[in-house]
């Protein structure tokens, strides 16, 4: 929501150290009568009308992310159980404290629990929250509103992938090249080898990439790529350590302006000789 509010700030043409002043919680919260001017626009006029699903999202992240949550909650109760257990924070993972105490800012021993509030429930209404603050946002930007999708709903993904990117490296006798190492031995001798090779480059770096599963597809391995700067084809070297030395076991071409790579164009989804590994190494940075 600060983002939010930045935004409106820069579209009511403060400067950039101006707008960073722009604070949610007093735009949206502050009363009507003690509302400094800057803050009364179309924009902040149309998020003010969410001032309780705002005030609602603040407090119970708060909660959450400063005053410990659930650290030693065991168990999981419906809304329609009635065992004592049910209504005890310290056996139910899904109640959440009462809004009033939250509200008054007291501190955990002080919460209450009462209103028997259920975690899912919460998120269901902070969700509609958003969803009806940001349509009011869009009327006052005067955006179009956005058509669903294609995909259903109840198929729609509940969470966001963090890809890495992979840089390649170019040698002249060969397409371009995503480097894959089996572990971090191996990835440290190809940069050793590459630096005695290449002058131009005097650090590199790496990081880790952990096997995981998409639908239809199984186990495998998910990494982005720059598919406008590769040329139409391209290759992915799988290296291990033999005898103490970098070595290549195998190599895959593809074409990066395909469709079918991965789940979506600039993705590609591989999998390795041997499946039991937890995690692969990709180079990820090079540095004059």
């Amino acid at each position: 929501m600060d983002i939010i509010v930045y935004v409106a700030a820069r579209r009511a043409g403060a400067s950039v150290a101006d707008a960073e002043d722009w604070k949610a919680a007093r735009a949206i919260c502050a009363p009507s009568a003690s509302l400094p001017t800057k803050y009364r626009t179309d924009d902040i006029r149309a998020l003010r009308r969410h001032k309780d699903w705002f005030e609602t999202l603040n407090h119970y992240r708060n909660c959450m992310t400063h005053r410990g949550w659930h650290e030693h909650s065991f168990g999981y109760f419906d809304r329609s159980d009635n065992t004592p257990q049910a209504n005890n924070p310290f056996h139910n993972i899904m109640l959440v404290p009462d809004l009033g105490p939250l509200r008054q800012g007291a501190r955990p021993d002080k919460w209450t629990y009462r209103e028997r509030r259920w975690l899912d429930a919460l998120v269901h209404a902070i969700e509609s929250g958003a969803l009806a603050a940001l349509e009011d946002l869009l009327n006052a930007w005067e955006l179009p509103e956005t058509q669903p999708g294609r995909i259903p709903e109840e198929e729609q993904a509940t969470v966001f992938l963090t890809v890495p990117f992979v840089p390649w490296v170019i040698d002249a006798k060969s397409p371009p090249v995503l480097h894959v190492f089996l572990s971090e031995d191996a990835a440290r001798l190809f940069f050793e080898d590459f630096r005695k090779k290449s002058e131009e480059f005097r650090t590199f770096s790496f990081r880790e990439v952990r096997r995981m599963k998409l639908q239809d597809d199984g186990d495998g391995y998910l990494v982005a790529y720059h598919s406008e700067s590769l040329k139409s084809s391209a290759e992915v070297h799988l290296h291990t350590v033999l005898s103490e030395k970098d070595h290549v076991i195998a190599k895959v071409g593809f074409c990066p302006s395909a469709d079918n790579n991965g789940p979506s164009k600039g993705l590609l989804w591989f999998r390795t000789p041997d499946l039991n590994l937890e995690s692969v190494f990709v180079f990820s940075h090079a540095g004059r």
